[in-house]
């Protein structure tokens, strides 16, 4: 009876923003295809039909690749095969997110108490992790993302669980199946975003932390077996011991913006030169192209790469509006172009209060010296490590959205509505 009591809320709420997601899409959403260009998610859609087709680790063109995330794709192929082909590539990508949001809803509460306690339970109130259920069902940013073909939303929902996972095995209270599906998800978020591989470390520390290093050392290799794969695929495509092949080409695209945000250039792309054509050893071209001219660019002006990083990191802390402002300036997701920028001033105030919420969480959670709070900071920060060498995005900070802005704010009004709303004495009327 317990369990249903404290089950049922949650079951609503996720439901609830279930419905609110699909009437969006059934609205608003688009297929991504672009005549002008190839953006990302049309790309991802390509790739995914090659993979369904059985072409796996291809680019949209048809030959080998480890730029964009391979992992994706090919999760998209696999969900298309288990609704046995009855739908298309992009409304199976659509469908995925919309399970990964219920995963990331269902995991919050638990995410919660793993980091700040069990500070529900008590009658009529549910505590801090319905509250986090609720911030994420109505985030303008989560809503938006769920039309967006992006490795957002599914990379975070197996980093939600990886965290919960190990902060469980951490305090000692996880069975061998917890041990090990920590390392499946941390290695399934780096399957699905590389630039997220310094997690396959840190996750095993955590769970380290209390000398359960046999637990550990499981969770790094679990994490290991997905991420095999790509460093496989990266040795194919000729860009060296690796889980992708996007570094450098990254890195010289974030030399020149001053404002340490994402800029295409010409110049980073062994396309673009006279005479040079498109077979499937341009990836390793271009790899080796881009690592000259960045390393010449760094030589001549290091301090200019240095001093951009706290840039780079600053705008991808500011997750705000990502998915609208993405889907505006490149993806062409939604068909409201016009309005889409008022929903993203609107996502930026949304995420700009719970920022402050999730600070003040943060302050309080420092105060009990109870270390397992820092874990989702440490996880957040080896999503973000590969930003200050390449460039920034609104985007990357969608981890630290879910893992720490959104349960902390909670915390925060956790205690706000218990002080409005009192709780009822044993024995009163």
């Amino acid at each position: 009876m317990i369990a249903a009591v404290r089950t049922r809320p949650l079951a609503l709420v996720t439901g609830a923003g279930l419905l609110l997601r699909v009437v969006t899409l059934f609205s608003v959403a688009k297929h991504p295809a672009d005549p002008r260009f190839v953006a990302d998610p049309y790309a991802y859609l390509l790739m995914a039909d090659h993979a369904y087709h059985g072409r796996y680790f291809v680019s949209f063109r048809g030959f080998p690749t480890a730029y964009l995330s391979v992992g994706y794709p090919f999760l998209i192929a696999v969900a298309r095969h288990l609704l046995l082909g009855t739908v298309s590539v992009w409304v199976t990508a659509l469908l995925l997110n919309l399970a990964a949001y219920v995963a990331t809803s269902v995991a919050l509460p638990r995410l919660v108490r793993a980091v700040l306690g069990d500070r529900g339970g008590t009658p009529g109130r549910q505590g801090a992790g319905l509250i986090a259920a609720v911030l994420f069902a109505v985030s303008p940013d989560a809503i938006f993302g769920t039309g967006l073909v992006m490795t957002e939303l599914t990379a975070v929902a197996f980093l939600v669980w990886a965290v919960v996972l190990a902060a469980e095995a951490a305090r000692g209270h996880g069975s061998r199946l917890t041990v090990f599906g920590a390392g499946l998800c941390t290695g399934m978020a780096v399957f699905e975003r590389p630039s997220m591989v310094l997690l396959v470390v840190l996750v095993p520390l955590l769970v380290g932390l209390r000398h359960h290093w046999k637990e550990a050392v499981v969770v790094f290799c679990v994490a290991l077996v997905p991420l095999l794969p790509l460093v496989v695929n990266n040795l194919r495509v000729g860009a060296g011991i690796g889980v992708t092949s996007a570094t450098w080409p990254n890195v010289c695209d974030g030399l020149t913006d001053r404002q340490g945000r994402f800029e295409w250039r010409r110049e980073c792309r062994v396309t673009m030169l006279p005479g040079e054509t498109i077979d499937r050893n341009t990836e390793k071209r271009n790899v080796e192209w881009s690592r000259k001219i960045s390393l010449l660019e760094i030589g001549d002006h290091p301090w200019v790469w240095v001093s951009r990083m706290p840039l780079r990191l600053a705008h991808s802390l500011w997750s705000g509006g990502w998915a609208t402002e993405f889907s505006v300036r490149w993806a062409q997701n939604y068909a409201w172009t016009t309005k889409l920028i008022v929903f993203m001033r609107a996502s930026q105030a949304y995420f700009g209060v719970l920022a402050v919420g999730a600070v003040t969480g943060l302050i309080r959670a420092a105060r009990r010296r109870n270390v397992r709070w820092g874990i989702p900071l440490v996880v957040t920060v080896g999503s973000l490590a590969g930003v200050p060498i390449t460039f920034g995005q609104s985007r990357f900070g969608w981890p630290l959205a879910v893992i720490i802005v959104i349960p902390f704010a909670a915390s925060v009004l956790e205690g706000i509505v218990g002080r409005m709303f009192p709780a009822p004495r044993t024995g009163d009327a």
